[in-house]
């Protein structure tokens, strides 16, 4: 027998052994979550988006307006949605979103 044979071997044994991992890891979620829906736990509901991170980034850092985040924000609905979405990432974030820049009076 040549080294090829054993290679063949061990590539046949590497899938067997990696098919029976991926099963046994299935198998072990689906009772972990069986077993806290019975001690009621239920699934969490995701408040956030990674948008709302870029939209914090875009306004935190680039210090670019609401009115401007929406227009490079294709899918973005309203400024109040960015401005939701902005506060909601920076909550989570731990930081203190910047104030609002008010305009000058013109003289």
């Amino acid at each position: 027998m040549g080294l090829g044979f054993y290679v063949l071997e061990f590539a046949g044994w590497r899938t067997g052994v990696r098919k029976r991992f991926e099963e046994a890891i299935a198998v072990h979620e689906r009772r972990m979550r069986k077993l806290a829906e019975d001690r009621g736990a239920f699934p969490a509901v995701f408040r956030f988006s990674t948008d709302h991170f870029q939209w914090l980034a875009l306004y935190q850092c680039g210090n670019l307006t609401l009115d401007s985040i929406l227009h490079r924000a294709p899918h973005a609905a309203d400024k109040t949605a960015i401005s939701k979405g902005v506060h909601s990432a920076a909550r989570l974030a731990a930081i203190a979103v910047r104030p609002r820049r008010r305009k000058l009076k013109k003289p």
